[in-house]
This record gives C-alpha cells, sequence and structure tokens, in this order.
C-alpha cells in the first residue's frame, strides 16, 4: 500500500512538469494578432486618407487651371491684372494647407511671367498657350498632360484667342463693342436735346411778347398825362381854348410858347369835341401854303375836310366856327384878322 501511495504521489509531480498548460500562450498569441491587424487597418486608413487629400488636391489644381485657360476670355480691360484675378477666384476657403500652396505657386507664377503681354511678339500670338504653359507646375507628369489636353480642347474649340479674332492689330475693341451699344442711348440723348432746344425757344419768345406788352402798357401810361388847370383833355392830348385875340401867326407862336402849337383837327371825334365849346371863331393850325395847297402846321394835306358850304377862298387861314351846330364849321379868313385861337399838346 505505500509503495502504491508513493507511485501517485510520484506521478502526480511528474505530469505538471510534462504536460504543461498552453491556454495563456495561445491567449497571447490570439491578442498579438488582433493588435496587428489593428495596425494594419490604421495603416490602411491612413493612407485613403492621404489618397483622399491627394485626389482633393488635384481636383483643386485642375479647377485653378480650367480658371487660369479661361481667364482671358473674362478680361474686359486687357490691362487687367490676370494674376489676381485667377487668385482670387481659385483660392480654397476654409482649407489652410491649400492656401499655402496656392500663395507658393502664385509666387511662382508672377516670378516666370513678370508681364505676359510685354513678352508677345506677335498680336496673333495664342495667348492661351504662353499662359499654361508657365503656370503649369514642373514635375509633375499627370499635370502636364491634363493640361496638354486642354490647351488641344481649346484650339479645337469655337472660342479662339481675342487677338486671333482682330482683323488689324490695332483695331480698337472697345469701340466697335460699344458702338452697338451706345448708338441707341445716344439717338436718345440728341433726341432730348432737341426737345429740350424746343422747349426753350418758345419760353424765350413767350418772354419777348410779355415784355412787349408790359413796354406797351407803360408807354401808354406814360403817354396819358394830366393835363394842366385851363387845359381841355382829349384822348391822351390837351387842348388850350384862348380868350385873347391874335393874329394866325401870333396865336401859333403863343402855342408854342406853350409848350404845343395851333390845332390839328384830323377825326370826327375831335371836330365834334371842339365844336361843343361854343363860343366865338378860333384859328386851326390850317392854312393855305406857298405851295398854292391847304397844309396842316405839320406839312401834312389834311384827310378830313369840314369846310362850311362855299368855302374855302384861297390865301386865307382856316377858322373852326364853335357857334355852328353842324359839324361843317371850317372858314377862311385873312391871315392878319384877329381871333380867338386853340392850342394843342400831347
Amino acid at each position: 500500500m505505500d509503495g502504491e501511495k508513493m507511485t501517485d504521489v510520484e506521478m502526480k509531480e511528474l505530469i505538471p512538469a510534462e504536460v504543461p498548460d498552453n491556454k495563456d500562450a495561445e491567449k497571447g498569441n490570439m491578442e498579438g494578432t488582433k493588435e496587428a491587424e489593428k495596425k494594419a487597418e490604421e495603416k490602411i486608413k491612413v493612407e485613403e486618407k492621404k489618397e483622399e487629400e491627394k485626389k482633393e488636391e488635384e481636383k483643386k489644381e485642375k479647377e485653378i487651371k480650367e480658371e487660369e485657360t479661361n481667364l482671358y476670355c473674362k478680361l474686359k480691360n486687357p490691362t487687367e491684372d490676370i494674376y489676381n484675378a485667377s487668385t482670387s477666384t481659385s483660392t480654397p476657403k476654409g482649407n489652410e494647407e491649400a492656401k499655402k500652396k496656392a500663395e507658393k505657386k502664385e509666387k511662382e507664377i508672377k516670378e516666370e511671367d513678370t508681364d505676359l503681354y510685354c513678352k508677345l511678339k506677335n498680336p496673333t500670338e495664342d495667348i492661351y498657350n504662353v499662359s499654361t504653359s508657365t503656370s503649369t507646375p514642373k514635375g509633375n507628369e499627370a499635370e502636364k498632360e491634363e493640361v496638354k489636353k486642354k490647351e488641344e480642347e481649346d484650339e479645337e474649340g469655337e472660342e479662339t484667342s481675342v487677338y486671333c479674332k482682330l482683323n488689324d492689330p490695332s483695331e480698337n475693341i472697345y469701340m466697335t463693342t460699344m458702338s452697338s451699344s451706345t448708338a441707341k442711348h445716344n439717338k436718345d440723348v440728341y433726341q432730348k436735346v432737341r426737345l429740350y432746344k424746343r422747349i426753350s425757344a418758345v419760353f424765350i419768345i413767350l418772354c419777348l411778347v410779355l415784355l412787349a406788352v408790359v413796354l406797351a402798357l407803360a408807354m401808354k401810361s406814360y403817354r396819358c398825362t394830366v393835363c394842366e388847370k385851363g387845359w381841355l383833355k382829349f384822348e391822351n392830348s390837351c387842348y388850350f381854348i384862348a380868350r385873347d385875340r391874335r393874329t394866325w401867326q401870333d396865336s401859333r407862336e403863343e402855342c408854342q410858347r406853350l409848350g404845343g402849337d395851333l390845332a390839328v383837327v384830323d377825326n370826327d371825334g375831335l371836330q365834334k369835341r371842339l365844336t361843343a365849346i361854343r363860343g366865338m371863331l378860333y384859328w386851326i393850325g390850317l392854312h393855305y401854303s406857298e405851295k398854292q395847297q391847304w397844309m396842316w402846321i405839320n406839312n401834312t394835306a389834311p384827310t378830313k375836310i369840314y369846310w362850311a358850304p362855299g368855302q374855302p377862298q384861297p390865301g386865307s387861314c382856316a377858322l373852326l366856327n364853335a357857334g355852328r351846330k353842324d359839324m361843317n364849321n371850317w372858314i377862311s379868313n385873312p391871315c392878319k384878322v384877329l381871333s380867338q385861337y386853340i392850342c394843342h399838346r400831347d
């Protein structure tokens, strides 16, 4: 019995040493495999991310090139700054790394292409080829092929270079584009100017007419003078009925001393007014002149005559007989006869 127990004890002591437990080793191997797989996945993700960033960068560079190639078609002014226009529209927003690359690329373009128009030797030179060839990044074969493909499409397209379209290098492209758009505007302006001139002419004529009316009224009011005491007012003249008796010549001289002359009766109204005085015979400014005809003192022949029947007698002067009611009351009498007289003054 003791021998069997000892054998069992020995067997138990030998078994653990000979048959070790492998569970811990397997567990460690599994954890190592998982860490390796995790690292591999992270590496794949990093590579995929780099690939996406590379594609995005290539896409942005492609957009920049397309905008640079089409820039000259969009220019309204040949002296416009093509670099500022291209970079301002193509700078990515919200991406600091892309901005830095774009600024670096812009700096390289400015150093290589200082003045594109100064480099042109021929006005018909293809400015697209020059601009794209100088702005193509060096050392990038894929981008070079893309730019070359774009150049071929531009050459085959309908939109050719601006200078290629000019028939004459000295042609004024601004006047040709503006002539059609400003023709209608110039016509409208010309019509408006003509209308304003006509309106101004009408206003000037109206002003002149108004001025003439005002002057006429002023002259009329000026002529409406107030007659002095002892003078009769008729229309726009004053008449003085003298009470003293003088010859025809002395009567005229006295009227001239008073600022007038003997009365000239040349209308029915005045003849009727003087006839209504009633009284004596009055010398008037009518006399038989040296020309053997009756003349007024202003050297005009009478157009209206009011001679009494049987009158006049040649070689005498005219008297107005205010004692008769009939308007035909002129009589002739020798000029040396003394009589009253009628003076006239405006």
